[in-house]
């Protein structure tokens, strides 16, 4: 123990060596002490003790308990802090009226933050922290005015964060004032006159005037601190109230007084803020309206639209007034009446398909589908029309697929009909994610960079517009196997369509953009990485889309010449073995397959996009 440790030291405590005036008389020169009455001071005097050290001797070290308070009388002691008290200053010397120990006011720490030296001999009074804090409640408009003192020592003078300064609270001697009809019509005339509460009908204010209690503060007392709790919000009647926000609070003015019809602790009604931003002490004898932050909430919730009106106008005064960034000055919402939370997940899902089936346009795609098909059966089955009568019917083919035991060996019975939609699935997603990882990287560089265009897009431009069966000698070639050289073909055509697409939506990002950046101290990469890639999002996603189409198509083109499964070998080989309703039957199961995988490509899209998809919905599309 601290005690302990200092036994051995050369200590003198003798309380007759000054008389009591001579410690009021010190008291009075240090900072936190200084407005305090002349019968406070004295009996903080009678707490204190003088005590002597010879220089080198250690008053406390960094993590001894934190009990005492200290004042230099005369002397020099080095104060050194520790290097995780966050403190911009960790070394200082304390002299005749200085302060320290005062770790011992601190809430919620009980262990020193530094370690006091004597440099020379040195004399100073000590008090009993929990002593000092016992007195001080005693009378609370002293007591809140010495520790609000403190508080400022220490961030100021010491330069501890403001987030770690804590210090204890004294009990505050409020007085209740019971509320009677002559006061509560003056607490509505009040309200009134308050810019939240100025549109708001009399019934209404009646409502919020039932949920108000007026209390007393005495000078000096202070109302809540930064860091305390969130709750109630607080309507000036009389008297004048210091309004001090935290530097971290990022406001413009932090020191405002608080006048007749003003309100305060307004963080009680704001978005994910549970601690008060500011620090609120009395300067003359006050009254105030307090009224808890929840309860006026789910008054609110009882008339919305005037909810809604309030709550904007807190918003409005919280920036304006209080000057606080709008990105901080976010107050609670008020929600309709019946109104739920907003779906997610499944229920999201559930929600927009609700939507979809209640719009006319599955209706509209049902009557395209139902026109399509009922041409294809006229045409065939019943005008036979030339060039169409020797086509499989819509009843042909229909019956084929869904046949158990089919004609031609193919149906949705048949093991090999998913074997070959699995073959041709696989064969795509590994071109596509091939194209896709190849393909956009090179298309933003193509349209990025000036001198990579020059070198790379005259020879990517004379490739791209070879047809895939041209490639199909040199990639039976250049690959061995029969899987490989499939693959390949389809990539190609994915890959062109990619990074062309990528390239031009680069293009068409307004230079102004690049040029604000740069303005505001961006390198090319954070340029690169913040304007370039998600400006030319939507394109991007454009030509995924495109990209997986023309996988699907230069797919049936590969597995036609190479390939034993897949839907393409299986419409090839189909039309070599006059098997005209399997045709059919591939053809649809491509359209299907191709359908589905374009479609979510379109759906990572929307979710990696979601501006994109609020301003295609702004503007009716």
């Amino acid at each position: 123990m601290r005690r302990a440790a200092l036994s051995a030291q050369n200590i003198s405590s003798v309380r007759s060596l000054t008389s009591t005036e001579d410690v009021v008389a010190l008291l009075k020169t240090t900072a936190p002490f200084q407005q305090a009455s002349e019968d406070a001071l004295r009996r903080i005097a009678a707490l204190a003790r003088r005590e002597s050290y010879a220089p080198g001797d250690v008053l406390y070290r960094l993590g001894d308990a934190a009990d005492d308070l200290y004042i230099m009388v005369s002397g020099r002691v080095d104060h050194a802090l520790g290097t995780g008290s966050g403190a911009r200053t960790l070394n200082q010397t304390m002299k005749p009226g200085d302060v320290f120990g005062w770790s011992a006011l601190m809430k919620d720490q009980y262990r020193r933050l530094a370690q006091a030296t004597c440099t020379e001999r040195a004399e100073l009074l000590r008090i009993d922290g929990h002593a000092l804090v016992g007195l001080l409640e005693a009378d609370p408009a002293t007591g809140g005015a010495v520790l609000s003192r403190f508080s400022t020592l220490i961030t100021q003078d010491f330069t501890l964060p403001e987030e770690l300064v804590h210090v204890l609270s004294v009990a505050k001697r409020v007085e209740q004032v019971p509320l009677t009809r002559a006061s509560m019509d003056d607490l509505v005339l009040l309200l009134k006159k308050t810019m939240p509460f100025q549109v708001v009908s009399d019934e209404m204010l009646r409502r919020v005037a039932k949920l108000s209690r007026r209390e007393r503060y005495h000078p000096g007392e202070i109302i809540y601190r930064v860091g305390d709790q969130s709750d109630d919000i607080f309507i000036m009647v009389s008297g004048k109230v210091e309004h001090a926000l935290g530097l971290g609070s990022g406001a413009r003015t932090l020191n405002q007084t608080m006048n007749e019809g003003d309100v305060f602790g307004w963080a009680a009604l704001l978005k994910d803020q549970p601690a008060r931003l500011a620090s609120t002490t009395c300067l003359e004898k006050a009254e105030v309206i307090r009224m808890a932050g929840n309860d006026l909430i789910r008054l609110f919730e009882s008339d919305p639209a005037t909810g809604d009106v309030v709550m904007s106008r807190f918003a409005t005064m919280i920036t304006r007034d209080f000057t606080l960034p709008e990105e901080l000055a976010q107050v609670l919402k008020i929600p309709k009446r019946g109104e739920e939370a907003p779906p997610t997940g499944l229920g999201l899902t559930m929600y927009r398909m609700a939507l979809w089936v209640k719009s006319p346009w599955p209706y509209l795609m049902v009557a395209g589908f139902g026109l399509f098909l009922a041409f294809w059966y006229l045409a065939v089955e019943v005008w036979q029309l030339p060039r169409f009568k020797e086509m499989p019917g819509i009843t042909t083919v229909v019956k084929e697929w869904l046949n158990p035991d089919p004609t031609y060996g193919l149906s949705v019975y048949t093991s090999e009909y998913y074997q070959h939609i699995w073959v041709s699935v696989r064969r795509v997603a590994i071109a596509f994610l091939l194209a896709t990882g190849l393909g956009v990287p090179l298309g933003l560089f193509l349209g990025w960079s000036r001198n990579f265009r020059e070198y790379v897009f005259p020879v990517f431009e004379t490739l791209r517009p070879i047809p895939i069966l041209a490639w199909v000698p040199l990639a039976i070639i250049m690959f061995t196997g029969s899987e490989t050289p499939v693959i390949y073909l389809t990539f190609l055509a994915s890959f062109f369509a990619t990074a062309l697409n990528t390239m031009l939506g680069v293009e068409s990002i307004d230079e102004s953009y690049t040029r604000a950046a740069y303005c505001l101290g961006a390198n090319k990469w954070q340029v690169f990485g913040h304007v370039i890639v998600p400006g030319a999002m939507p394109f991007i996603f454009t030509g995924l889309q495109i990209s997986v189409g023309v996988a699907w198509f230069s797919l049936v083109a590969a597995e036609m010449v190479s390939g034993q499964y897949g839907l393409g070998y299986v419409i090839n080989s189909s039309y070599m073995m006059v098997r005209y309703p399997t045709i059919v039957i591939g053809m649809v199961t491509l359209g299907a397959v191709g359908y589905t995988t374009s479609a979510l490509v379109r759906i990572v899209g929307d979710y990696m996009m979601q501006w994109r998809v609020r301003e295609l919905a702004l503007g009716a599309r």
